[in-house]
This record gives C-alpha cells, sequence and structure tokens, in this order.
C-alpha cells in the first residue's frame, strides 16, 4: 500500500488554476502475477512534467506514486538512482470534465532505456467516473485512484510481457548482479521461452468501437495450474493493440482479478454499458474447463473456482453465452482455449467423480450473435506447445492471425489452425480437433 497527496495550494499552470484541499489517497499495485517473475534488472523512473486540461485539473506527485507502486509490485529487481541498468521514463496527462458526474482520465506514455538503446515504448490509458462533487468525497476519490492504478497496472504489465525482448536487447551490457540473476537456475520459465507469436509485426489503425475482454488463469488459488494459459493471455493482449482494439476498451483479467466475482462483473454489468450499437468484441479466456457430471453443463473455471462445488464457484458456459449474446455488439467472437471433459489439460473434475464426457454441451445455444472457435472438442483434452510455451490452439491461432496481417475472416482463422492443431497432437499421440460454432461464422472477421 502506498500513499501519494495532492497539492493543497493554488497554482495556475498553462492558464488554469489547479486547486484543491490537501487528501491523503491509497494505491494498491496488483501484484505479478502467474509465471511472470521480475525483471532481473535495476531501474530508475523519470517522470516528465505532467500535462493537466479540463475544467478544475488535480496536482499530484506522479514521481512518488510511480516509485511506489513499481517497488511495491516488484516489476525491477530493484529501483535505485545509482547507475541503474534501466531507465524507465514516464509522461503523463490527465484531464478531469464533469456533465452529469466528474470524469477522471489518466494516460501514460513510457520509454524504457537501457545500454543506450531504446528498449520499448508503453501507453496506457484508462479512465472512472466520480461523483457530483469534485474530490470531496470517497466516492470522488475511489475512482480517480481506480483510473490511476489501472493505468499503472497496464504499463507494468506490458513492460513484464515484455521482459524476454528487453532482456535480449540488454544482454552484454548488464552488470554481474543482473547477469546472475538472469542466468542463474531459478530464472523464471517466461523469460527462457520466447516465441515469434508473442509480438505482432503488424499495426493497424485504432477503432474506438472495437472492445475485448482477455481472461488467462494458470495458477489457481485451489486447484493444479493451467500450463501457459497467463503467458497465452498476455500474446492475444499485443495481437488484439495491433489489431487496433484500444487500451482502454481492453479488459485484462489474470489470477486474482480473473475471479469469478472478477468475471462476471465485466461480462454482466461493465460490457453491457460501454458497449454500443455496431461495437465488436472479442472475448478470449484461457484457462481450465469443468463439466457437470449430473448434466453435462460445462463451467469456465475462475480463479477462486472449486472442483467439488462448481453449481456455487464456477461460471456457467451457457450463462457466459447467453449474456455475450445479449449486448448491443454487432459481432461477439470468442476463442476459448479450455476444455469440459474433467479428463486433464486444461480441465478438472473433483476427486473421485466419473466425467460424462458425451453430454457436455460447449457451443452457444439461442441467439445468433456469438461465434466461437473452441480448442478442442466435447471428449478430447488439449494440450500445449511446450517449446513456444503456449496452448496448441493459442499457438496456431496467433499464427494465423500475424500470417494474415490480422487481416483475416474468423472461418480463414478456423481454417488454416485446425488442421495444424490436429496434426500435432497426433505427433503427441492425441486427439485434438478444434471447433467452430455460431450461426454468423461465414461473416464474423478479425
Amino acid at each position: 500500500m502506498m500513499n501519494f497527496r495532492y497539492a493543497s495550494t493554488l497554482m495556475t499552470v498553462s492558464g488554469l488554476l489547479l486547486c484543491g484541499c490537501m487528501r491523503e489517497v491509497q494505491l494498491t499495485p496488483h501484484s505479478r502475477e502467474g509465471s511472470v517473475e521480475a525483471l532481473p534488472i535495476s531501474a530508475k523512473i523519470e517522470v516528465s512534467e505532467s500535462v493537466s486540461s479540463g475544467k478544475a485539473p488535480i496536482v499530484f506527485d506522479l514521481k512518488q506514486a510511480a516509485d511506489g507502486y513499481f517497488r511495491n509490485r516488484g516489476t525491477f529487481r530493484e529501483l535505485t538512482d545509482a547507475g541503474p541498468d534501466v531507465v524507465l521514463k514516464i509522461r503523463s496527462r490527465f484531464k478531469m470534465d464533469s456533465g452529469a458526474s466528474f470524469r477522471y482520465a489518466f494516460e501514460l506514455e513510457s520509454s524504457l532505456q537501457g545500454g543506450g538503446k531504446l528498449l520499448g515504448s508503453y501507453r496506457a490509458q484508462c479512465e472512472a467516473t466520480g461523483g457530483q462533487v469534485r474530490i470531496t468525497s470517497e466516492a470522488d476519490r475511489v475512482p480517480m485512484n481506480t483510473a490511476l492504478g489501472d493505468c499503472l497496472d497496464s504499463l507494468a504489465g506490458q513492460i513484464e510481457s515484455n521482459g524476454p525482448t528487453i532482456l535480449m536487447k540488454l544482454r552484454g551490457t548488464l552488470r554481474e548482479p543482473a547477469i546472475a540473476v538472469a542466468a542463474g537456475p531459478a530464472a523464471a520459465p517466461a523469460f527462457q521461452r520466447s516465441s515469434e507469436v508473442d509480438r505482432p509485426t503488424y499495426r493497424r489503425p485504432e477503432n474506438p468501437n472495437d472492445f475485448a475482454l482477455v481472461i488467462g488463469i494458470e495458477r489457481y488459488e485451489n486447484l493444479p495450474a493451467a500450463e501457459f494459459a497467463e503467458r497465452d493471455a498476455a500474446a492475444v493482449r499485443e495481437h488484439l493493440r495491433a489489431l487496433g482494439f484500444p487500451e482502454r476498451n481492453i479488459i485484462y483479467l489474470t489470477g486474482s482479478k480473473a475471479s469469478r466475482t472478477g468475471i462476471e462483473k465485466y461480462v454482466e454489468t461493465w460490457l453491457p454499458l460501454n458497449l454500443k450499437e455496431g461495437s465488436r468484441l472479442v472475448v478470449y479466456y484461457s484457462g481450465h474447463g469443468a463439466p457437470d457430471t449430473q448434466d453435462g453443463q460445462a463451467y469456465l473455471v475462475p480463479w477462486d473456482g472449486d472442483s467439488k462445488f462448481m453449481k456455487n464457484t464456477g461460471y456457467p458456459l451457457k450463462r457466459f453465452y447467453a449474456s455475450l449474446n445479449a449486448l448491443k455488439a454487432s459481432q461477439v467472437v470468442v476463442a476459448m482455449d479450455a476444455c469440459f471433459t474433467g479428463e486433464g489439460g486444461r480441465s478438472v473434475l473433483a476427486k473421485g467423480a466419473r466425467p460424462l464426457v458425451a453430454k457436455v454441451d460447449m457451443g452457444p445455444s439461442g441467439g445468433d450473435k456469438v461465434v466461437v472457435l473452441a480448442a478442442a472438442g466435447a471428449d478430447e483434452i488439449t494440450s500445449t506447445q511446450s517449446a513456444d510455451g503456449h496452448g496448441l490452439f493459442t499457438y496456431f491461432f496467433l499464427k494465423s492471425l500475424e500470417s494474415r496481417k490480422g487481416k483475416a475472416s474468423v472461418q480463414e482463422l478456423f481454417d488454416d489452425l485446425k488442421p495444424r492443431v490436429q496434426d500435432e497432437a497426433r505427433r503427441e499421440g492425441r486427439d485434438q480437433t478444434p471447433q467452430l460454432f455460431g450461426a454468423r461464422a461465414g461473416s464474423a472477421s478479425f
């Protein structure tokens, strides 16, 4: 937990009056999750002068906030001003405006530099809506902190996901302590594996009507891990950015943020509030599925799911699809790297239970809006592409997107990936047959 204070003075910047009384705000960084480990390098954070606009901008100490955030989150081995391996430069924009209520918007742009090289550029934009009175009530302070916290979460996540590339560019320039951490036997699997599908080479213009929900759950609270699920989600998020999905429109849930409550609130509350007629939605899920052994209903397994009490702790797939189909969006595409047999792969089952795989219903029923790309058939289990650190389905899904430079229909992607997944699975002595569901499968596109 870190604290920072808003300015208690009156001053003018760019002709705008900045005012406020002394307020202490608490911001809690999200922890690094899953297989993502701290970068084995030291860093210094430099913050450029913030640009504020709107009717009544607010002054705050972003340097203190960023230092405390990255120190508590543990993105880097250490923060230091004395000979750091890299320098993270952050420039912020903050805007506040009002209508029926106050809206707070943060935009952070950053560059990571080290060894005389630009290691990466990152951008995050988040906003939140407060009450009708500015900075005088808890209802107003909390959303502002949420917006800034979400921006820092996004920024840190981008840097962490880019870890292998950063270390590769720094090779030969790191000081001995960093080299020892990077090369030692305890080095993180996420930095030992890299794949050509992790970073897209194409780039399409942003479309403000494109939205995405990306869920990747690898390490569960009380269940076996779903190997590589969070690396899958991180790579999918990179491709969505390249496809033109605005950062602020991508909901990214991993680890404890992908609890049942976390998934439910975005599917059933946030998306209905934000999607409009003509919006396009892509939903990606990587993690465990589970069958109900009594009626064959399929469940998504949230981070806090309990295989013994799936009716209480799981998210029914039928309810998931029904909620998506009820949205105002003109197109909803779901890519699902999970299986529902309960016999292995990315699926779980209560100990001692016997799965009824032939009865598991995986496809959407009712409505014609949702198109689903599923990793495997109802009686099959999913597998992984270990050399690349991805689920087999996700690897070839992203490979197909990359080969087509992001310009593909769902049907074309399916036709690309299905035989490749089948062939690779047979080499491992198993069957895995991707599925395509939905009345609009022929017209849906990325």
